[in-house]
């Protein structure tokens, strides 16, 4: 059966010209985080006279050349171990109309769950970070017009093995947009795994569709 026959055709969808206008948005978010063991700890210091001030009445140790001073107790922790992760979260958004300039690009409403969970088949354990945020794209369009379109980041997660349970697990987050820009409508048939292999900190211009025009008829 002919390519051109209408039975053939019957099912496919061609596009005839351009799509119409709008833009593909890519943001890549650098995420960092840092994973911190801390135990708690009593700590004594010198407290050292100052003349303004009321002189202590009560002192417990003596300084070098004889003054007279005072220790107190704080409570404090302490680092016991420590781990980075650092990733890139790389995120496409269809913008319409005429995007013309990226105005600013932000991290919002940043949520964190940690968990710290040991291991049964020895003494180590796994902390979790659970993550989840909105980035906040501002941009003007080809009239200077200025809009503001937001991106899911979608759950995140990472993870550490420690050594040891022993300890507070604390993680630090830090987000940041390290690339926003728009490219034309045909980036959409690019996987995302392929944005890797493009270098950001360049003008990429991806290779435009060749676009045909087609003519169905019935051969008899």
């Amino acid at each position: 059966m002919a390519f051109t026959s209408s039975a053939t055709n019957k099912n496919n969808i061609f596009h005839i010209g351009p799509k119409g206008p709008g833009a593909n948005l890519l943001v890549v978010v650098k995420e960092t985080l840092l994973f911190n063991l801390l135990q708690q700890a009593m700590l004594r210091v010198p407290v050292v006279p100052v003349e303004e001030f009321s002189p202590l009445t009560t002192p417990k140790t003596t300084g070098d050349a004889g003054e007279s001073f005072s220790s107190i107790c704080i409570n404090v922790r302490r680092v016991i171990n420590s781990a980075w992760r650092v990733d890139e979260n790389l995120l496409w958004k269809r913008i319409n109309g005429n995007p013309a300039k990226i105005i600013s690009c932000s991290i919002q409403n940043v949520s964190l769950v940690d968990k710290f969970i040991p291991l049964n088949h020895n003494e180590q354990a796994i902390a979790i970070a659970i993550y989840h945020y909105t980035v906040e794209i501002k941009y003007i369009d080809s009239s200077g017009q200025l809009y503001i379109t937001s991106i899911d980041s979608g759950t995140r997660y990472q993870r550490v093995v420690f050594p040891s349970f022993t300890g507070q697990l604390q993680i630090n987050l830090e987000n940041n947009c390290i690339f926003s820009k728009f490219y034309p409508l045909s980036m959409a048939s690019y996987p995302l795994s392929m944005t890797n292999k493009l270098d950001l900190a360049t003008d990429f211009s991806p290779p435009q569709p060749t676009r045909v025009w087609l003519k169905s008829s019935v051969v008899k």
